[in-house]
């Protein structure tokens, strides 16, 4: 599912979300489970979520992680009450030489191995321009001073995860040895690989790599007129 947004779009804080009482129970031993084996890695940060969407207003209300983890991992419970609709932001970062990928490494906690646009994170904070910045300066250690644009298409679900992300396309004059040099200086290990692709080269890129894309990865391309 995509949605379009007009580049000028804004926020608005409704209430905030919390479990019915038929699901609470299901959401707290699912993430006493995940906290279990996880620890300290695992944090119940704030997260905000989709009430409804139109051309140039989102309208968003907060709720935390548990609720993420849970849809994810229990995807029947939205059925039995777990409406929230979590949010996030990803970044497709055109440089100087091209698109910005990275595929995810192989410890992190969800979709490891697969291709994404980069940056990407969810939506922590009601200002998901501020959001996709930090996440590129957290990501591919790139500060906004080396961003010339910020540019809102619209929004674009994950099936599989019911995330629905907020898709902006980002500009930087950088060359793809700069943007490699800068997310290899932060020494993370968030991407196992990170691939500046030309725009003649990403048709064959996809195609090489369509099993390990992203499910969202090509409608967010299409949305924002890549691919």
């Amino acid at each position: 599912m995509s949605h379009p947004l007009n580049p000028g779009f804004r926020l608005e804080v409704g209430p905030a979300w919390s479990s019915p009482p038929a699901v609470a129970e299901r959401i707290a031993a699912i993430w006493q489970a995940e906290k279990a084996k996880r620890g300290d890695r695992l944090t119940n940060g704030p997260v905000y979520g989709l009430e409804s969407a139109g051309l140039d207003v989102l309208r968003i209300q907060r709720s935390d992680y548990s609720h993420v983890l849970a849809r994810r991992l229990a995807p029947e419970l939205v059925g039995a009450g777990l409406t929230f609709r979590p949010l996030g932001v990803t970044g497709l970062l055109l440089c100087a030489d091209g698109l910005v990928l990275g595929q995810r490494g192989a410890d992190v906690a969800t979709d490891p191995g697969l291709w994404e646009a980069a940056p990407a994170g969810g939506l922590a904070q009601p200002d998901p321009r501020l959001q996709v910045l930090e996440e590129l300066h957290e990501e591919l250690g790139i500060g906004p001073a080396d961003i010339t644009a910020v540019e809102a298409c619209g929004l674009v679900e994950d099936l599989p995860s019911g995330v629905l992300d907020i898709v902006f396309r980002l500009r930087t004059p950088l060359s793809g040895t700069a943007v490699q040099a800068a997310y290899g200086a932060l020494a993370t290990a968030e991407y196992a690989r990170v691939a500046i692709v030309a725009p003649a080269a990403l048709p064959d890129f996809l195609e090489q790599n369509r099993q390990t894309l992203l499910p969202a990865l090509v409608p967010m391309l299409r949305l924002a007129g890549l691919a």
